[in-house]
């Protein structure tokens, strides 16, 4: 109840307070097998500078 103020969520509080928490696993864990360590990679388009072209999907501009 204390990382809010006036019934919204103080950010930076909780973010300050997160700062000085540790991880919630052995570092002695973190490897294979016990983890499945996944990589991921997509490329992205290239884009020219700017605000979004006309005809791209997933951007709209700044309000």
């Amino acid at each position: 109840m204390g990382d809010r103020v006036f019934g919204q969520l103080d950010v930076v509080r909780a973010w300050r307070e997160l700062a000085d928490e540790s991880v919630n696993y052995s570092m002695d864990e973190v490897r294979r097998p016990a983890w499945n360590i996944d990589i991921h990679r997509t490329p992205l388009p290239a884009e020219p500078p700017g605000p979004p072209a006309p005809g791209d999907r997933g951007r709209t501009p700044a309000v």
